[in-house]
């Protein structure tokens, strides 16, 4: 290819790129953990492996329990549950439970949300590329700086995912007074037994294949706008050299 065909990439759209990567690889691990954790079947299997195998509530209580819980983090109903059965006896649900139910709610609330945009960001991708390979010698689009946003993030993602399999209690704890803080962990609370940290620790799986989906889809992105880059540029140049005088060329 001629030179002014492998334009260098300009540095500020090389750092949009880095952010826009790193953008999708969060809003990629956010589908991954919201997608599972609103799951009415794969709270059904955690929670017949966590509870009803161990004997903590009957298969009757485990169901209502799994559709009460996807049904208020979807949205789809008004409110929790206001009491629950453990070993023979029907308890109130506390109030400062209920109150974290509801910040829990308000994430996975969110995640319809995600996939829109991260649709969006590839289309700021897209016209960021077009903008560039249509009317700059500099290619706006940059392959390094989206797959280093990319990176950062899963590095990240990496530690956590190791922590988690290592001390998977420390953890837990860890993101909720980050993400909840204030979150309800006190031991007497007898609701607590019904989301012991074995329901949790079985998502760890589908939640890492999820997004390993999601992440192979995104490195298809810099493929396809490197492909488009190209087009658009060798259509620009060509046109260009058709009507180039003779005496120049």
């Amino acid at each position: 290819m001629d030179a002014r065909m492998r334009p260098k990439v300009n540095p500020i759209g090389a750092l949009l790129c880095l952010a826009l990567g790193a953008c999708l690889a969060v809003l990629a691990i956010g589908y991954a953990v919201g997608v599972q954790a609103t799951d009415l079947e794969r709270f059904r299997e955690a929670a017949d492996t966590a509870l009803v195998q161990t004997g903590v509530i009957s298969a009757e209580h485990a169901e209502r329990l799994a559709q009460e819980t996807i049904g208020y983090l979807t949205g789809r109903r008004a409110g929790w549950l206001d009491s629950f059965a453990i070993g023979g006896q029907v308890l109130p649900v506390p109030a400062s439970f209920t109150e974290h139910m509801a910040q829990v709610q308000r994430w996975t609330k969110l995640v319809p949300y995600l996939i829109p945009l991260m649709i969006a960001a590839f289309i700021a991708l897209v016209f960021l590329t077009l903008i560039g390979a249509a009317g700059m010698r500099t290619r706006l689009f940059s392959a390094r700086g989206y797959l280093l946003g990319m990176a950062l993030v899963l590095l990240l993602t990496g530690v956590g995912f190791l922590w988690a399999l290592i001390d998977f209690q420390s953890f837990w704890g860890a993101l909720h007074q980050l993400l909840i803080p204030g979150g309800v962990f006190a031991a007497d609370e007898a609701v607590m037994q019904l989301f012991p940290l074995a329901l949790f620790q079985g998502y760890l799986t589908p939640i890492a294949l999820t997004l390993a989906y999601c992440l192979a889809a995104l490195l298809l992105v810099p493929v396809i706008l490197i492909m488009v880059d190209n087009r658009v540029r060798r259509r620009r140049y060509t046109r260009y050299a058709s009507y180039e005088p003779m005496e120049y060329r």
